[in-house]
């Protein structure tokens, strides 16, 4: 038995022992058989509230998979989680916990939020909750907006972008406020907090076994200034 197979027979458990869990699906790299060792670190460099620049560094990383679960009682099923996810090895496990409120909040959204856009532009790997989603997609495609293609666009094209140089095993990519500006204007845009497309502050995340430490901020003017004599 590989490593996903070992997760999903666990989810499989958890599904059944949680009559609170309205829907459980997988979505991302797993799902599309696209994974890679190779992953890029983006440390964003801020100056106060200015954002400089986006600094990549390439890293090797088991692969992960990503989940979102929409519960009614999020804290029993984190808890159920923690309890069946005390062996994970050569891969990370991501779940994102929300209630059903904050799911049908976020894909009827007007800005570009992630869940949204895992809803309309990603494949799905269900795990629970099929009737559930195959009834919501149709209503949130009719309030499909162009930002909101734009934006996954623009995500998809980043992608590859950073792909295509970590294929070459370049160690380091920058991409500027300006570089933004011209190749992804809507991350610029998402990145300094003018557009709203990422995941809800109001969920619990967890990541097993650990954090995959591949985002970070950085703020220059926070930091120490050492002289040079």
């Amino acid at each position: 038995m590989n490593y996903s197979d070992k997760t999903l027979l666990v989810f499989d458990q958890i599904k059944k022992q949680d009559d609170s869990i309205l829907a459980c699906f997988a979505f991302g790299s797993f799902v599309t058989e696209e994974t890679s060792s190779k992953n890029y670190r983006e440390v964003r460099i801020f100056d106060g509230s200015d954002f400089i620049m986006s600094k990549f560094n390439l890293t090797n990383i088991y692969p992960d998979i990503d989940v979102i679960c929409i519960s009614n009682n999020p804290d029993k099923t984190a808890k159920l989680f923690d309890k069946n996810f005390n062996d994970v090895f050569a891969h990370f496990v991501t779940i994102n916990i929300i209630t059903q409120e904050v799911f049908e909040r976020e894909v009827f959204s007007r800005e570009p939020s992630a869940i949204k856009r895992i809803l309309l532009y990603r494949k799905l790997l269900v795990v629970k909750g099929e009737d559930y989603l195959k009834k919501m997609k149709p209503e949130v495609e009719k309030i499909e907006s162009s930002v909101d293609l734009t934006f996954q666009k623009e995500f998809n094209f980043r992608k590859e972008y950073l792909r295509l140089f970590s294929k070459y095993d370049i160690n380091s990519v920058t991409i500027t406020k300006n570089d933004y500006n011209y190749l992804f204007p809507n991350i610029y845009k998402f990145i300094t907090g003018v557009l709203h497309a990422g995941f809800p502050e109001d969920r619990l995340k967890l990541i097993y076994p650990k954090s995959m430490n591949l985002k970070a901020k950085l703020d220059i003017s926070e930091s120490n200034i050492i002289e040079i004599i």
